[in-house]
């Protein structure tokens, strides 16, 4: 009788055990779908447009998620195909009072992303190969353009447009 009650509480206490391991396995496996928010006060937009034109964000593409939200004083236009927008989608935004003013992060992409050595161009660069691999950060005074199967692993930077054409990853 007693060797019964002594296999019934290891029984019961392994399957307690078992039951508290696979809790724990459910709760942290779930914790990478917990979406990260930002903090208050810091910039809430994903895409931001300050400019008041139709078209002042445009999507010219076959498919893409966005996941934060868009906003401009213009319009969004998306062409092509399917744009999905996992955030709030905000057009017009200062018909209702004054328009939403781009803040200046300029000094603080700056520090973050192109404190390091920096392929620095002081007018327009332009690079057309059939493999092009980004791992330092590029910054221009002009137009930057990059043509072919382009490897994204560091920033780029430009006072005017970046062109980027071909496959990017």
């Amino acid at each position: 009788m007693e060797k019964r009650k002594r296999k019934s509480f290891i029984k019961s206490a392994i399957a307690r055990v078992m039951s508290l391991v696979m809790t724990a396995v459910m709760v942290l496996g779930g914790m990478p779908s917990i979406p990260a928010r930002a903090e208050d006060g810091a910039y809430p937009y994903m895409i931001f447009a300050a400019s008041d034109e139709e078209g002042a964000i445009t999507f010219l593409v076959n498919n893409a998620g966005i996941n934060g939200s868009v906003a401009t004083n213009g319009t969004i236009v998306v062409t092509g195909g399917n744009c999905n927008i996992n955030g709030t989608r905000t057009e017009r935004a200062g018909e209702s009072g004054e328009p939403l003013l781009m803040p200046d992060l300029r000094e603080r992409i700056i520090n973050t992303y192109f404190a390091a050595e920096t392929e620095a161009h002081a007018e327009d660069y332009a690079l057309e190969e059939i493999n092009i691999n980004v791992n330092t950060p590029i910054e221009g005074d002009g137009e930057i353009s990059l043509t072919g199967n382009i490897n994204l692993n560091a920033g780029i930077m430009a006072q005017e447009d970046i062109v980027l054409d071909g496959e990017v990853k």
